[in-house]
C-alpha cells in the first residue's frame, strides 16, 4: 500500500507541482496529507522525500528552500516569514519544528499576542545535518555542515560545523 502512496505522490508532484510550488525537482515526493500556505514560495530540489502530515507555512517575504536529497519525517512543521534554507542531504526526523518567525512576547504587553508584530530572522541548515525527533529549531538559527541535533533539543543561535 505504501508503494502506491509514493507513486501517486510522485506523479502528483511531477504533473501538478509546477502549478502549485515555486519549484519541484525530479524524483521528489510529498506523502498526503499535507498542509501548505503560499506554496509558490516553497522550492523543492531533486530526490526530496517528505512523509505525511507536513505543515509548511510561508508568510510575507519569506521563502522555504529545500535542496536536493533532503528527507523529512512525518508531522513536521515549517514556518517562515524570512529565508529558511535546508541544504542538501539533510535528514529531519519526525515531529520537528523549524521556524524563521516569532512573536514579540516581551514588548507591548497591552496588545494581544496574535496582534503583535512578527519578528522574522533567517534560518539556515547546512549540508548533511541530522535533526533528531522532536527538535525545535528557532528563528535566526544557523546550523553548520555535518552537525547532529539530538532528539527533543531546542536550538537557537549558531551551531558550528562538525
Amino acid at each position: 500500500m505504501m508503494i502506491f502512496r509514493k507513486i501517486f505522490s510522485f506523479l502528483y508532484l511531477m504533473l501538478f507541482g509546477r502549478f502549485f510550488f515555486g519549484r519541484v525537482g525530479f524524483s521528489s515526493y510529498i506523502l498526503f496529507p499535507f498542509y501548505l500556505i503560499h506554496p509558490k514560495k516553497i522550492f523543492i530540489g531533486s530526490n526530496v522525500r517528505i512523509h505525511h502530515s507536513l505543515r509548511c507555512e510561508v508568510y510575507d517575504d519569506g521563502i522555504v528552500e529545500i535542496k536536493d536529497g533532503v528527507s523529512i519525517g512525518h508531522n513536521c512543521h515549517i514556518s517562515s516569514c524570512e529565508d529558511l534554507i535546508i541544504n542538501c542531504n539533510v535528514v529531519i526526523s519526525s515531529n520537528v519544528f523549524i521556524g524563521s518567525l516569532d512573536h514579540d512576547l516581551f514588548e507591548n504587553r497591552d496588545i494581544p499576542i496574535m496582534e503583535r508584530v512578527k519578528k522574522c530572522k533567517p534560518t539556515y541548515i547546512g549540508h548533511s545535518v541530522f535533526i533528531g525527533t522532536g527538535a525545535v529549531i528557532l528563528p535566526g538559527t544557523h546550523i553548520g555542515n555535518n552537525a547532529v541535533i539530538g532528539a527533543n533539543t531546542v536550538v537557537k543561535g549558531d551551531i558550528s560545523p562538525y
